[in-house]
């Protein structure tokens, strides 16, 4: 017994295509659905066990390479003013003179200056005054 189908599936060569027959492309759509199911059985499959336990832990690895240098903090508050110091002692003491400039028994003379712009004159100048340094000994 042979049944047609409507003549509205027919195909292209005016031929009617019957239910015993089927198509190349009926065959290759069936195929890929099969694996489809198949692979998400498979995939799904996995799903519904439950995890076993943890393994050992392993060895701690060598360090690895230090990373480059980080940017620049930002700058931070002032901080409160200090207080006062004592005063330093320098050692050195100016003395002035029209004439001849001396040090004390425990100081040399280490330096003479004419603010006027006259000659030196050993420890004197020729135009007044006559400005000397100085400086403690030790």
């Amino acid at each position: 017994m042979r049944l047609f189908v409507p003549a509205e599936h027919w195909r292209g060569a005016g031929e009617p295509l019957m239910f015993e027959q089927r198509s190349s492309g009926d065959l290759e759509m069936k195929k890929i659905v099969v694996t489809l199911i198949m692979a998400a059985a498979v995939a799904l499959a996995g799903c519904e066990k439950v995890p076993g336990p943890a393994g050992p832990k392993g060895e701690t690895g060598a360090q690895g390479p230090a990373g480059p240098q980080g940017p620049q903090g930002v700058q931070g508050v002032q901080g409160p003013k200090g207080d006062n110091g004592d005063a330093g002692q320098s050692g050195l003491r100016t003395v002035q003179a029209d004439g001849v400039v001396s040090c004390d028994a425990t100081e040399a003379l280490v330096s003479v200056f004419c603010p006027g712009g006259g000659a030196l004159d050993g420890a004197k100048c020729n135009t007044a005054p006559t400005i000397g340094l100085c400086l403690k000994q030790r």
